[in-house]
């Protein structure tokens, strides 16, 4: 795409630059097709040119419209708070929304502007209100979604909404639902919210006697914004005590952990539920279900999200009609009569008991999740533009939301150490072929940025969302793990079991939607008359001739055989096709029968009915219940040091191991500290080593061991079990770097950073007050030194021996 200057009324120049893709205001690249029309209520009407880019073209096309020519339904150009995946997958909706007339994000991110989903304004301080106000006046902003928490505590929405400009997202004062969890506590005790037991602590003495009082596993939390980290579940009262202190001792979480509260551990099962609320009203979104551990079978420290799947099985027709009645609906009323309505998403995120299986509220969030919303952007068919607005003009009651069949789920990258301290600065390659790999993927953009040769880096915890939709859940899966195999990143890591809850679990399946089911052809479909003779036949049985399952079951009824040939014989008229559907049926049932009996007395009345002659009944062979046959172990955080050696000499103690296998780096060959054991005997062993290992203490390590159901092991788990990394030889690779040919310019580069750093040592050994006097550095700083070669040397010897004859 070629550089072209813009010249528009009332606005200044817009250049198109190719070389970044990333923007800097008050000059952004319109990424979107259709007039911006101003929606500032202060000035006049502003009709602006469009323009659309193309990769693959070197020109730009323009073209104007006129008001005259505006299409009846409102239009609307939209900004959007925040810069990572879940502002990335609200751009993503938002461009698909038809009222859209363009999308502006700020700060945004090269994800978000590459794919052309909004124009990112990278040097608009969201923090600073006016400076937000000016732009959206600017631009004729007439809707303003708030993406990130912070924001919305700052006040961001009630400056907006002072200046007459939409914003989607509640107040500072209703936002305390997220930035105070003593208030959110202390709501839920007045309107009556299930809720787990709490109490509120600034003393770390009074908390710690509570704990004590309590006993464990318990909970303690942050009272304000800890970016998702700030909450610890204790399973000790060590872990307990530690938590206290960091927050109120140590102040780790800094003032959002000058008040903590302790809470009870709830045992469940947790799933995402969110609504759509314009203060009065509310309307439930699709069900999400994430995963917050870090590492595969939840185990480790909680992160912001590792993955998330929609709809979530758990939340049942009846179990989120229930949370709208007991949680989402008398929070509304709640805040209305507490003077801050809440308008917004109300995110609540909900422990399924497992003794009673009902919901309980654990916290509130006052905007989308992430990476929920991912899996919700992109099932999503509604035009997102009008129900964000319906909901800032309290007129949600008027609206329903469509929403694609099937299911979608995101698997998120992130950075090594992630949730700890992380890398940054890997190199990210691949993503265009991730996109492509299978149908429907998405790669939402959380934390890049851009290097200087334009190649995407990592620069944040959680950096990537790959994102796909499929007919169930599984085809789900699939594709988004087709999607991140496909990505080149050795500096990232993700979980590898997303959605093994709901995977566990029959699939549904969506087939067509009935606009696409081809038409049934009329002839085809009748049904053909019974003959006279079949009809004779199976009236002597009061069956129709249509129920043969029901002629099946009634067959099994009678433990006669000699009754049952008798039938038979009755229905030797009829036609050859009844024969063959009864025979089918028959079949079918004799197998369902046989799979579900297996005590003696079904087992001696069950027969195989296929010889429809009559004859002696064949009696099946007595089946006996289906052991538990799964003898591969997951092992999670292997300490360092214990690899295969060790581990197969530690558990070769419960039995013979058939095969063990760590994960390792493919270029480092180092240990990913998870692994797999399976173990020569079917069941006994494996069971007996999960119990027994489970939270064993090794090295100041938890083991993680879990049994892995037959199932679910994947095929291609032993492939290469037995290889040995051979881990790159830095060392020569760093030594070829070094002896590079260099030019002239190379050359005084390095020459000068050596002479810099010398320079700092030697005022570092005078400020010491040592006495000494540097070398001088040898070399030319004007011309580089020839590299010597081995065959430099053979020629000096050839010319030598030349020289002798």
């Amino acid at each position: 795409m070629g550089c072209a200057t813009l010249d528009l009324v009332g606005a200044a120049s817009l250049k198109l630059n190719t070389n970044t893709h990333f923007l800097r205001s008050p000059k952004p690249f319109l990424s979107f097709v259709g007039p911006i029309r101003s929606h500032n209520l202060n000035g006049p009407s502003l009709t602006v040119l469009t323009c659309r880019a193309h990769k693959s073209q070197p020109s730009v096309s323009l073209r104007a419209q006129s008001t005259a020519a505006a299409p009846e339904e409102e239009r609307v150009v939209v900004l959007v708070i925040g810069g990572g995946g879940r502002e990335h997958a609200l751009c993503y909706a938002l461009k698909r929304s038809p009222s859209c007339d363009g999308i502006f994000c700020a700060p945004g991110n090269p994800g978000i502007s590459n794919s052309g989903d909004a124009t990112c304004i990278s040097d608009l301080d969201i923090s600073d209100s006016l400076a937000v106000i000016s732009f959206c006046r600017k631009w004729g902003v007439g809707l303003v979604v708030v993406g990130p928490e912070a924001p919305l505590v700052a006040g961001l929405v009630n400056d907006l909404l002072k200046a007459g400009i939409h914003a989607f997202g509640p107040s500072s004062e209703a936002a305390a639902l997220e930035g105070s969890k003593n208030f959110m506590k202390s709501l839920c005790d007045k309107y009556g919210i299930p809720t787990a037991e709490y109490q509120t602590f600034t003393d770390p003495s009074a908390a710690k006697q509570y704990v004590q009082k309590q006993g464990v596993p318990i909970v303690v939390k942050a009272d304000g914004l800890a970016a998702g980290k700030g909450v610890i579940v204790a399973m000790t009262l060590d872990e307990a005590f530690e938590a206290v202190d960091s927050m109120l001792v140590k102040g780790s979480f800094g003032s959002a952990g000058c008040r903590v509260i302790v809470e009870e551990y709830l045992e469940g099962e947790e799933a995402s539920f969110f609504a759509l609320v314009d203060g009065e009203n509310a309307i439930p979104l699709e069900s999400a279900q994430d995963h917050k551990r870090v590492g595969d079978g939840d185990t480790g420290p909680n992160t912001g999200g590792m993955g998330a799947y929609s709809p979530a099985p758990i939340l049942t027709k009846e179990l989120q009609d229930l949370v709208m009645r007991s949680i989402i609906y008398p929070t509304v009323k709640g805040m209305s009569a507490e003077g801050c309505k809440f308008v917004g998403v109300l995110y609540a995120g909900l422990m399924i008991e497992k003794k009673s299986g009902l919901p309980k509220l654990i916290e509130y969030n006052v905007r989308f999740g992430d990476p929920e919303c991912q899996v919700l952007m992109v099932r999503l068919e509604s035009d997102l533009a009008q129900v964000l607005l319906a909901a800032c003009r309290g007129q949600l009651s008027e609206v329903s939301l469509n929403w694609s069949a099937g299911s979608a789920m995101v698997v998120v990258m992130a950075s090594k150490g992630y949730p700890g301290p992380y890398e940054k600065g890997s190199v990210i390659r691949n993503l265009d072929e991730a996109e492509n790999v299978a149908p429907s993927v998405k790669v939402f953009h959380a934390g890049t940025a851009l290097d200087p040769n334009g190649n995407f880096i990592a620069a944040g915890g959680r950096v990537l969302g790959v994102t796909a939709k499929g007919r169930d859940l599984k085809e789900a899966c699939d594709r988004a793990y087709q999607g991140v195999e496909e990505i080149n990143w050795p500096g990232g890591f993700y979980r590898r079991d997303i959605g093994w809850r709901a995977l566990s679990l029959p699939q549904k399946q969506f087939i067509f939607p009935p606009a696409a089911r081809p038409e049934p052809k009329a002839k085809t479909n009748r049904k053909p008359k019974p003959k006279s003779s079949e009809l004779t036949s199976l009236k002597k049985l009061n069956l129709k001739p249509a129920s043969l399952p029901s002629f099946s079951a009634f067959l099994f009824t009678q433990k006669n055989p000699n009754k049952l040939n008798s039938i038979f014989s009755s229905c030797s008229e009829m036609g050859a096709k009844a024969k063959k559907a009864m025979k089918k049926q028959l079949s079918k049932a004799s197998a369902q029968l046989s799979v579900s009996t297996h005590n003696k007395e079904a087992a001696a009345t069950a027969a195989d009915f296929l010889p429809l002659e009559g004859g002696p009944a064949r009696k099946l062979p007595e089946e006996k219940p289906k052991e538990d046959v799964a003898k591969v172990l997951y092992i999670g955080r292997i300490p360092h040091g214990f690899y295969e050696k060790e581990m197969e000499g530690f558990f070769g103690q419960f039995g013979v191991i058939k095969r063990l296998r760590i994960a390792r780096n493919k270029k480092t060959g180092k240990s990913k500290h998870f692994g797999f054991i399976e173990f020569e005997d079917p069941g006994v062993v494996a069971k007996v080593v999960a119990e027994t290992m489970h939270n064993y203490l090794l090295f100041e390590h938890l083991l993680q061991v879990h049994l892995i159901p037959p199932q679910r092991v994947h095929p291609k788990l032993w492939k290469g079990f037995n290889y040995r990394v051979k881990p790159l030889n830095w060392v020569q690779i760093e030594r070829k770097r070094h002896d590079k040919e260099r030019t002239l310019e190379e050359h005084k580069k390095l020459v000068e950073k050596i002479l810099k750093r010398d320079l700092k040592r030697q005022k570092r050994i005078e400020a010491a007050g040592i006495d000494y006097e540097c070398p001088e550095i040898v070399g030319s700083i004007e011309q580089p030194a020839p590299k010597k070669r081995k065959t430099d040397r053979k020629k000096v010897d050839l010319i030598g021996m030349k020289s002798k004859h």
